[in-house]
């Protein structure tokens, strides 16, 4: 599987970080998800479903705006 092991995948990341800003738990399956691609399949397929996709959107989209509107010049 070497090209796979070389895809790097932002998404699982981003939820991570989006989660340790709101204070959430992170599993352990979710770390590992984000360097292994078979638990990356797996963790993709069963947990991010489309609600939590567009929570994730919804919360990075906020984020970013509070960044943008508390930016001091």
């Amino acid at each position: 599987m070497p090209p796979t092991v070389t895809y790097f995948d932002k998404l699982i990341p981003q939820v991570i970080c989006q989660k340790f800003r709101n204070n959430v738990p992170v599993s352990t399956e979710m770390l590992r998800a984000a360097f292994d691609p078979e638990i990356r399949k797996d963790f993709m397929s069963r947990t991010l479903t489309p609600k939590e996709i567009t929570q994730f959107v919804r919360n990075e989209t906020i984020f970013k705006i509070t960044n943008i509107l508390t930016k001091q010049i």
